[in-house]
């Protein structure tokens, strides 16, 4: 897995947009998000004063750069911090912000090169070995990366680095150091749910079921449906049932999806409660009756029930919906399987 940050440029927007992926080991089901969703070291203990673009007071050059950059006129805050630079080459904000243009341009090396001028000038800029970590990542150069976020951390603790840190053991197949480093992000970055998902996925991948199931029990604090819905298919692969069906309550209450009904249903299946479970296939079904799914699982249930000829009626109009995609070939299997015509 190749997950990245997004990383703050002061009070900029994000420029090297980097999504943090949430992926894990193979489902235990034999559904998958895809089908349903659209879906040991401490931190470091330096008390200096740690530098960041805050701490220094653009020029008048820069500032009309950072305008421009907000803008996202990359070219043109580029040949600003051009002159700036020229005029002063020793300006740390100048060549920090021509790390962030030349990214919105798309010259990687142009980038790189910019936030390695501004470490030199300043060691204790916490952005610039965010974002040049981040670049580094993103070019799949994770060794670079690592060292980078491993000199950063000698001078700040910002959250971001322990991301990208852990990001880069995976990549490099580091992989207890990496699980380790999830943990150890997720403490500094307590409120990110896409990281805690991501590290839940990692432990359970190392069969730390407990330990899985208490970061997908935190997620469920999220304020986003899709986040929701992923949790709770590492819930049902953990085999924590009602742990699913609470977070799709959470998932509903926020928005209600057909394929949010369709998971919740699946969850409340497993858990016995087939009443519980027809309610919510029959809505999935009346909120989108062409979500081919809600037809295919409510079928499962169906036939299940030894109702077969509703059953078989749920695939056929599964197997319209989904034709040689998604689950229609499983409909077209579990429609030959029980004789329907």
């Amino acid at each position: 897995m190749h997950s990245r940050i997004g990383s703050t440029f002061a009070t900029l927007p994000c420029i090297l947009v980097i999504a943090l992926s949430a992926c894990g080991s193979n489902p235990k089901h034999a559904d998958s998000a895809s089908s349903v969703v659209p879906l040991d070291d401490k931190p470091s203990a330096n008390t200096g004063v740690v530098s960041s673009a805050d701490s220094h007071t653009p020029s008048g050059e820069v500032s009309r750069a950072m305008k421009a950059i907000e803008g996202k006129q990359f070219a043109e805050a580029k040949n600003i911090l051009e002159k700036a630079i020229n005029a002063n080459s020793a300006d740390v904000l100048a060549h920090y912000y021509m790390g962030v243009a030349c990214g919105g341009l798309a010259d990687s090396s142009c980038a790189a090169n910019s936030f390695r001028r501004a470490i030199e000038l300043d060691q204790k800029f916490a952005e610039a070995y965010v974002n040049l970590s981040a670049l580094q990542l993103d070019q799949k150069d994770f060794a670079g990366s690592l060292a980078t976020v491993e000199a950063g951390l000698k001078h700040t603790n910002h959250p971001d680095l322990y991301l990208n840190r852990a990001i880069a053991l995976e990549s490099l197949g580091k992989k207890d150091d990496a699980a380790s480093a999830y943990g150890v992000a997720v403490e500094h970055m307590p409120d990110n749910f896409s990281l805690r998902l991501t590290y839940a996925q990692l432990l359970l991948a190392n069969e730390k079921k407990v330990e899985a199931l208490a970061q997908i029990q935190k997620v469920r604090e999220s304020d986003d449906p899709k986040l929701l819905a992923i949790a709770a298919i590492v819930a049902r692969q953990l085999e924590a049932f009602a742990d699913c069906v609470a977070i799709l309550d959470r998932a509903i209450s926020l928005k209600d999806l057909a394929a949010l009904r369709v998971r919740r249903g699946m969850c409340r299946e497993d858990l016995k409660d087939v009443t519980g479970a027809r309610v919510d296939f029959e809505r999935a079904i009346s909120i989108d009756s062409k979500f081919g799914p809600a037809h295919y699982y409510y079928g499962v249930m169906l036939e299940k029930g030894k109702d077969n000829k509703k059953a078989c009626s749920e695939f056929a109009l599964a197997i319209e919906q989904g034709g040689n995609e998604g689950v229609g070939p499983q409909a077209k299997k579990a429609s030959a399987a029980l004789g329907c015509h």
